[in-house]
């Protein structure tokens, strides 16, 4: 199976994977709020993302929920804690290709009291086994600045690993900054 044969199914509203801890749904424009809106503008919680140079309100998220929603690239995801159902983050599945069954992975926990409780790992390892059982994608790829090491944690924890370094590749609060490239393959546990 591949990406392109399940196109139609890939995107559909009700697409819901549930974890341990969490649930991954789709993301809605309901969820453009005061509170989404406040972790945009919040320069600890942007600060090594290209969202830190946007102001954002809830009409700026609600139109990006709905352009990135219309894309059939791209699977936009809103994290969420079973125990109360809190909206605590977002992920996304980005730049699908079905030509090469390859993707991008994007998260930010946006909720900072959810933050170092391994919300994140368990986040993108679900997303993962969705690409790679469902799609049917064979390998996903992240690009983290250096000095976010929590986010790299998190992707190593969830089975990505490092494969390549762009240098001085950005400019962060704290200047130019590498890029770490990381990855993660479809592993034959995952194939069947």
């Amino acid at each position: 199976m591949n990406a392109s044969n399940k196109a139609g199914e890939i995107f559909a509203p009700s697409c819901e994977i549930e974890g341990p801890r969490l649930r991954l749904r789709n993301i809605s424009i309901e969820d453009a709020g005061e509170t989404y809106a406040g972790w945009m503008n919040d320069p600890e919680v942007v600060r090594h993302t290209e969202s830190r140079y946007v102001r954002h309100t809830p009409s700026s998220i609600r139109d990006y929920i709905e352009t990135i929603n219309a894309s059939p690239n791209n699977l936009f995801l809103a994290i969420v804690k079973k125990n109360d159902g809190q909206h605590i983050g977002n992920i996304k599945l980005g730049n699908i290709s079905s030509q090469h069954s390859t993707a991008d992975i994007g998260i930010i926990i946006g909720d900072k009291k959810s933050w170092g409780h391994g919300y994140a790992s368990e986040a993108i390892d679900l997303l993962a086994g969705y690409a790679f059982n469902t799609i049917g994608l064979h390998k996903l790829t992240a690009g983290i600045y250096v000095l976010n090491q929590n986010s790299t944690r998190a992707f190593e924890k969830a089975g990505f690993t490092i494969e390549g370094i762009l240098k001085e590749h950005c400019i962060s609060v704290d200047g130019r900054v590498d890029v770490l490239l990381l990855g993660r393959l479809q592993s034959k546990e995952s194939k069947s």
